[in-house]
Formats: structure tokens, C-alpha cells, sequence
């Protein structure tokens, strides 16, 4: 194993690794991904985008590669089966490599230096110098923001996560994972990690993937959804790719897929929905199938403090005609619904959102370890 030299990424202020010269097979090694028009890879077509993951591809089984994208995670999307031919060198010999034909990748946006994948074994965390391209389904996912050290509704989303491990692996210590969860987390910059359970081997595998925060909306347009593709709408994870399809799939133009159970509005493809009806906030009603969303209870929460009143409804979109209309997910906090494409008009009061998020972000409170 060659030596691993200490840098620091001063966008994000974190330790990042650097490789000496001496690189052996079995060491991670920075990797040149060359634009489609490059005269060595003349077969792909100029509209594919090469990509190299730092996540799993499902189906793929050559256990010699490793996920290497230069950019970092935030959701999933197809990509196109491209096959480099160009002999170029890979962990230390020439291979071939592939990228499986429309499985779901992850969507990427900055460099590879910026992202840490943490393996929790044994009680603790040891770092992944790279990702097992074995591992199986994603059973449980969740994620959230962290700001400088501070996150909004921690234990909620430690508490939902464990809660759904333990539905499926028993033995799962939730405390000494939220404990040493808390150690891992970056303490300066934007992060968005995503803390994961998948199939692996006989068992399962639970990591974290530290990685940075994208840009955050205000607003956003939303369509209402031609199905519903969940299978299971309670837990957070093993739906995530139908659903990324389903957002893209429902109209180009809108930022998220309004699902509908029997004909009422259940949720976001990845989000939760509020709305102010008269002036009251509304939440959908418990009764139709859906994720405990954080932010919603953090939300909901808040007003019950303050004395507002919270109804819970069944409203099809034509019945939010001239509501207010909030979209709420850990990444984003609160989005206004700017347009419902082909659906009702909706309303925004000026200054509402603002004191909501205010609200919102009071509730952000440092990691103690």
C-alpha cells in the first residue's frame, strides 16, 4: 500500500488523501476522465457524459473495479452502457471498463477529493479507501444537512434510519451508532452525508458518505405524477431510484413528482407536502401511505409551539386551488411551489416563508460528542 500524504481541501476545510508516486494495485489512484470528443474514445456518442461512481451500480459483479466518479453524490439517474477500449491503465494494468446499460448512478456535481465513505463495523467507523461493487440493494438510506457542525433534527433522522435497520438486522445498537456517527461528521463547510444499509454478503452493510452540500432552492415547479411506484412508502431507501425515474419522468420542467393515493396528494417523490389553506397550515393525514418526513415533523412541531393550528387532510390537487403550497425535504427546508404544471393555481404570501424558516433553522443545534 503506497503512503497516503495529508491535504486540506480549503473549500470545505476538511482532510482529503493524496497518493505518493508509488502506487500499488491496491491503492486508490486519482483517474483522467476525458470528454466524449477525445480521439482515443471516438465510439461514445457526444451526448453521453462519462461518469465514474463512488456508489454502487446494481448487477455489477467485476470485483477488480472500483467507483471512482470525480463528482460528487446527490440523486440518482440512468446512464447509457459505454465501453472504454483504449487500453488505458487501471489499478496498475490494463483492463476494460464499463458502466451498466440504465442502471441508476448517482447524479454528481464537484471533485472526488470532497467525499469521505465511512464503513461502520465492530462498533465504529473505519474509512473505505473504496467501495465494494458487491454490495447489494439499498434497504435503508437518509440524509441531511449539516452546516458548519449543526444539523436540524439529528436524532430524528438517526432515530428513523435505526429504527428501520433494526427492522431487518435485530442486533443493530443504534446508540453506539448515533454516537459514533457524530465523530465522523465533518465540523466546518456545507455537508449533505448520506447514511446507507445495503445488502451485502449474508449480512448488511451500513456506512456514511460524507459528502458536500449542493446549492439549496427557494422554490420549486412540481407536476403531479402518472403513478406511484413505491413499494415501501414507510421506509427511505429501497424506493429512491424508482422514484428519482418517477421525478424525471413526470415532466421535464418540474423540480418534483406530486405522488397521489387514490386520487389524494400522499407526498413528493423526495420530499414531503404541507399547505396553507385559509390560512391554516394543513399536513396530509396519517392515514395515507407515506415517509415520516423530518423536516415535516420539525415544521409541524414548531407551530403546535407557537399555538397554530395544524389540520390534517385529504386533498386532491384540484382541492389546493389558490393554497399556499410548501415543499419540505432535509436538503432544501422549505420550497414554495412556484407553478403546479397542469394543475391548480397556486398562492404565496409574501413574508409567511420567510418567518417559517426562521423558525426552521433555530432548530439547528450543534453536534456533541
Amino acid at each position: 500500500m503506497s503512503k497516503l500524504n495529508s491535504t486540506l481541501d480549503a473549500k470545505n476545510h476538511r482532510t482529503g488523501v493524496a497518493l505518493s508516486p508509488n502506487r500499488g494495485p491496491n491503492c486508490r489512484r486519482p483517474f483522467a476522465v476525458r470528454h466524449p470528443s477525445h480521439p482515443r474514445d471516438r465510439r461514445i456518442g457526444f451526448d453521453i457524459k462519462l461518469r465514474e461512481s463512488v456508489c454502487r451500480r446494481n448487477g455489477f459483479t467485476d470485483t477488480d473495479e472500483r467507483h471512482r466518479f470525480a463528482e460528487r453524490i446527490i440523486e440518482p439517474e440512468p446512464v447509457l452502457r459505454v465501453t472504454h477500449e483504449s487500453g488505458e491503465r487501471c489499478f496498475a494494468r490494463h483492463r476494460r471498463r464499463h458502466v451498466e446499460a440504465k442502471i441508476m448512478l448517482w447524479h454528481t456535481l464537484n471533485t472526488m477529493g470532497d467525499i469521505e465513505i465511512l464503513r461502520w463495523a465492530d462498533g465504529r467507523f473505519a474509512v473505505d479507501e473504496w467501495c465494494d461493487v458487491n454490495t447489494g440493494d439499498v434497504r435503508v438510506a437518509d440524509s441531511f444537512v449539516v452546516v458548519d457542525g449543526a444539523v436540524v433534527g439529528f436524532d430524528r433522522h438517526i432515530e428513523r434510519f435505526s429504527r428501520s435497520v433494526q427492522s431487518i438486522h435485530a442486533d443493530f445498537d443504534s446508540e453506539s451508532f448515533r454516537n459514533g456517527l457524530k465523530t465522523v461528521l465533518p465540523r466546518r463547510g456545507d455537508w449533505f452525508p448520506r447514511v446507507e444499509a445495503l445488502d451485502y454478503s449474508s449480512g448488511l452493510l451500513v456506512r456514511v458518505i460524507n459528502r458536500p452540500a449542493p446549492d439549496r432552492e427557494d422554490t420549486v415547479a412540481v407536476a403531479t405524477a402518472s403513478s406511484d411506484p413505491r413499494r415501501f412508502p414507510h421506509i427511505k431507501g429501497p424506493d429512491l431510484q424508482r422514484l428519482g425515474a418517477l421525478r424525471r419522468e413526470t415532466n421535464p420542467s418540474a423540480g418534483e413528482a406530486i405522488i397521489l393515493d387514490n386520487g389524494f396528494v400522499a407526498e413528493g417523490a423526495w420530499s414531503s407536502v404541507v399547505w396553507w389553506e385559509n390560512g391554516v397550515l394543513h399536513r396530509v393525514a396519517d392515514d395515507i401511505p407515506r415517509l415520516d418526513g423530518v423536516t415535516e415533523s420539525v415544521i409541524i412541531e414548531g407551530a403546535r409551539r407557537l399555538g397554530a393550528p395544524v389540520i390534517d387532510a385529504r386533498r386532491t390537487p384540484e382541492q389546493l386551488d389558490g393554497c399556499e403550497v410548501w415543499i419540505l425535504s432535509s436538503l432544501h427546508g422549505i420550497r414554495v411551489v412556484s407553478e403546479w404544471i397542469g394543475g391548480p393555481a397556486v398562492s404565496q404570501e409574501p413574508g409567511r416563508v420567510d418567518f417559517w424558516r426562521t423558525l426552521y433553522e433555530t432548530q439547528r443545534f450543534m453536534l456533541e460528542t
